[in-house]
């Protein structure tokens, strides 16, 4: 039955005599009025004009949810991943696209250097059958999460009109970047995908310091009353 399932300050340590002696600085200037705030640094790719292959422009916009028939990693059936606080990469492909198949080694590393925070889903409308002997040809395992839905209702809910074609998604399920990943326009990149994991990453912990700082501030609570144990008269014989 199908299931819908809703990416280092450096250290001084030695210092010269001379620069022991130098009189102090004095304090540290604060930030001008209207500085970037670390978080505020870490923003989602800006939208770019461009050939989208997809009917609907879903950028900035609800990613639909998943239809899947099945999940699978490294040819085992599975169940579906763990989505919570993660950057999704959904991966629209097929087993005879040549594209999509010279993508899979960078989705892999990709998979690999970002396993905690990004999850790449590759979502075929190809069979069971028909994925067990590509990787077999193939001659190894992809190392990533394969949905599959032989009947494409989450391509068509996107209007894909041409793969490989790549949403990248924020845990707050919104389309943080669109489009045919080779694009000459604007290629999906490492760094482009690193950008959507950063800014992703930093909005998820500045709402959770909001959240935190909003709360009210506990009450004490009173002490405990310990009761007596009771127990049942025994009855003399």
């Amino acid at each position: 039955m199908p299931s819908i399932t809703p990416i280092a300050a450096a250290l001084l340590s030695i210092a010269s005599s001379a620069l022991a002696q130098t009189p102090s600085a004095g304090p540290a200037k604060a930030d001008a009025p209207g500085a970037p705030t670390p978080a505020a640094k870490a923003a989602y790719p800006e939208k770019v004009t461009k050939k989208l292959f997809a009917k609907n422009d879903l950028r900035g916009n609800k990613a639909p949810a998943l239809t899947v028939e099945a999940w699978r990693i490294e040819g085992k059936e599975t169940k579906a991943p763990d989505l919570k606080n993660k950057t999704i990469l959904i991966d629209f492909w097929g087993i005879s696209c040549d594209p999509c198949r010279r993508l899979i080694p960078e989705l892999e590393a990709w998979q690999e250097k970002f396993k905690g925070d990004l999850v790449v889903v590759g979502l075929s409308g190809d069979t069971p059958r028909a994925l067990d002997n590509f990787e077999d040809l193939r001659g190894n395992k992809i190392k990533y999460t394969l949905a599959i839905d032989t009947q494409n209702r989450t391509n068509r809910d996107v209007g894909v009109e041409g793969i490989p074609h790549v949403l990248l998604v924020s845990a707050d399920g919104i389309v943080r970047w669109q489009g045919f990943p080779l694009s000459k326009e604007e290629p999906l990149t490492e760094e482009k995908l690193k950008q959507v994991i950063d800014a992703d990453k930093a909005a998820r912990a500045a709402a959770a310091a909001s959240e935190k700082k909003s709360d009210p501030a506990p009450t004490a609570a009173k002490p405990s009353e310990t009761k007596p144990e009771t127990k049942a008269p025994e009855k003399k014989g």
